[in-house]
């Protein structure tokens, strides 16, 4: 790469150059900020901790009690993506095996890890 020495000795190719890395040092940024948005400090859903919560805060260990049941609701949390796959394959199965084209339950459907989409 050229030096500066008090006026422009750059050419086209050092341009192109540092352009190139500046462009991949912010993709590579860019990349791996991405990678770690799905990635949950936290483990367990949401759902999970708003439950747990709740359970704590009724005193009770009944996940489906009326009580802890309105407290989620109240708490306006919603299911992941990944939590609304787990329905929709449940879906899927249960059409695919209506259809005949799952030989098994729609219970070894979901937990087949070969039904994909």
């Amino acid at each position: 790469m050229a030096v500066y020495r008090g006026r422009s000795t750059w050419t086209l190719d050092d341009t192109m150059r540092a352009m190139y890395l500046a462009t991949s040092i912010a993709l590579l940024l860019v990349s791996a900020s991405g990678a770690n948005a799905n990635v949950c400090k936290v483990p367990g859903t949401t759902l999970k901790w708003v439950a747990a919560r709740c359970m704590l805060e009724l005193d009770t260990s009944d996940t489906t009690s009326p009580s802890v049941v309105e407290c989620v609701k109240r708490s306006g949390a919603y299911p992941q993506a990944c939590e609304l796959n787990i329905s929709y394959k449940q879906a899927y199965c249960e059409l695919l095996v209506s259809k005949g084209r799952y030989k098994g339950s729609i219970e070894l459907c979901v937990a087949d890890a070969g039904v994909t989409t």
